[in-house]
């Protein structure tokens, strides 16, 4: 076993695994570098965990394992973690869920994991489509095989003819025609505002119906994503005469996290986000740290927000808003 971490020592640490690993040559292996996490975090990481055994001892990676002096080894084990930090967690998370599928399935009958063979890759590919019912499946799994070659230093297969006619032919079998979702007017955020606050009950405040019309304002006036829209914080926020300005530490568009200010003005109608703003913020009385938009528990009184510091999922804010415009 290794020795015990430094303080501020990499997660990445080589030990010995269970007398046989995890098979990349379609041959059993006995040692595995494995991934070293803290503990609140495994659960929800533990595809990634299994991704990266694979990755992490396969290609460049097999042959520099250790490095024959105790610095360079420190820098190596930091490498798995730099570079997977080259992409959004999100995107890692659907590419190692990808390949963890794709190991399921090679192990099954016999296949290399990894470096894997075109062939195999088709015939995988073409087993999915049994079951998908659109050609994200077939995409993502493509996506994610091609991903884990190039993080293991070895020849992408996904490039290789057999499988990009096989991804392409897929793709026709299974694409259906394209429904555009109708945008939200402004009629609508009118129509919103004047069901749910009602103008002769301003006084009488309903949470839930305040969260739902603030989250609507905000996102429509401010043009936000809602990964933007639930990563507010109240530190964020800062009002002045005019309106508020909104701090967004990321986005999509924001790769390197430079950061961007969204700037919201006062308006003179029901339907002024600012207000809106205000008066949600008053009822839930929110800490500097805290997302202002997180899930409510029902009381006697009415409602409050959720004890935790979690922004709302996308699951009920996607819910509340559909049952609120429909």
């Amino acid at each position: 076993m290794a020795a015990p971490a430094e303080a501020k020592a990499p997660e990445w640490e080589p030990e010995v695994a269970s007398p046989v690993g995890v098979s990349t040559t379609g041959r059993p292996i006995a040692h595995t570098r494995e991934l070293r996490m803290p503990q609140a975090q495994c659960q929800n990481h533990q595809h990634r965990v299994k991704c990266s055994n694979v990755i992490f001892n396969s290609g460049i990676w097999a042959e520099h394992q250790l490095q024959d002096h105790p610095y360079l080894d420190r820098l190596a084990k930091m490498l798995p973690d730099v570079m997977l930090g080259a992409r959004a967690k999100s995107t890692v998370s659907a590419y190692s869920g990808a390949m963890n599928r794709w190991t399921d399935w090679a192990n099954k009958y016999g296949k290399c994991v990894l470096p894997a063979d075109s062939v195999d890759i088709a015939l995988y590919l073409t087993h999915l489509s049994q079951t998908a019912t659109s050609p994200a499946p077939i995409t993502k799994a493509v996506s994610g095989l091609s991903w884990a070659h190039k993080m293991a230093g070895v020849p992408d297969p996904t490039s290789a003819s057999m499988v990009l006619f096989t991804h392409e032919g897929l793709k026709r079998k299974l694409s259906k025609p394209i429904v555009k979702k109708e945008p939200i007017t402004s009629q609508m955020i009118r129509d919103l505002v004047d069901a749910y606050v009602p103008e002769g009950r301003r006084g009488v405040q309903n949470l839930m119906n305040i969260r739902t019309v603030t989250m609507c304002l905000v996102a429509y006036s401010a043009f936000l994503r809602f990964d933007e829209l639930s990563e507010i914080k109240l530190r964020h926020l800062n009002f002045t005469e005019k309106g508020v300005e909104i701090c967004i530490p990321s986005s999509k568009t924001d790769v390197y996290r430079q950061g961007r200010s969204v700037a919201v003005s006062k308006l003179n109608t029901p339907t002024c986000p600012v207000k809106m703003l205000e008066v949600y913020l008053d009822l839930v009385q929110v800490q500097s740290e805290q997302f202002i938009f997180r899930s409510l528990t029902k009381t006697r009184e009415g409602y409050k927000l959720r004890e935790g510091n979690q922004p709302i999922s996308y699951t009920r804010a996607r819910e509340v808003i559909l049952e609120s415009i429909v």
